[in-house]
């Protein structure tokens, strides 16, 4: 029975120890995993960072061509015919635009329908007759007693 009970103590501390390695061995593997992701997302993010700070300085070599075209500066042919698509762009902005504001201009083209009810409302009295009730106030009168309001 003695025998027995070291077997099995044997065992079970191979056990522990067998769990306990892979359990570190599976932490230590899941802490380089986190660490390395994190490491290259920092990388990934400042490797964006100066590629829009790069597309900036682009941008603005661009204006300043787009000047020095604008000011008859520019010789290079392949400049040239880029600013000239650049100029053609503003041309279509420009155009695009006068089309906005004339469409914000404009009349509606179809006349406004009337409305279907009567001009003065009816009313019926005690008897089934229809009689008339004082007639609306239109937009004139109602500027009228708006500017008799603010001048008091």
């Amino acid at each position: 029975m003695g025998e027995r009970l070291r077997r099995l103590a044997s065992f079970g501390w191979r056990l522990v120890r067998w769990l306990t390695g892979t359990l570190w061995r599976l932490l230590r593997s899941g802490w380089q995993w986190l660490s390395r992701t994190l490491r290259v997302g920092s990388l990934e993010r400042r490797i964006r960072a100066e590629e829009r700070r790069r597309d900036e300085v682009f941008a603005g070599l661009g204006k300043m061509v787009y000047l020095l075209y604008k000011r008859n500066l520019v010789r290079n042919a392949d400049l040239l015919a880029e600013c000239e698509k650049v100029l053609a762009i503003d041309v279509e902005i420009d155009r695009l635009g006068e089309a906005a504001d004339l469409a914000r201009l404009a009349r509606p083209l179809a006349p406004q329908p009337a409305p279907l009810v009567a001009a003065t409302p009816l009313e019926m009295d005690d008897r089934g007759v229809q009689a008339e009730l004082a007639p609306r106030a239109t937009a004139d009168a109602l500027d009228d007693a708006a500017s008799v309001v603010a001048a008091s």
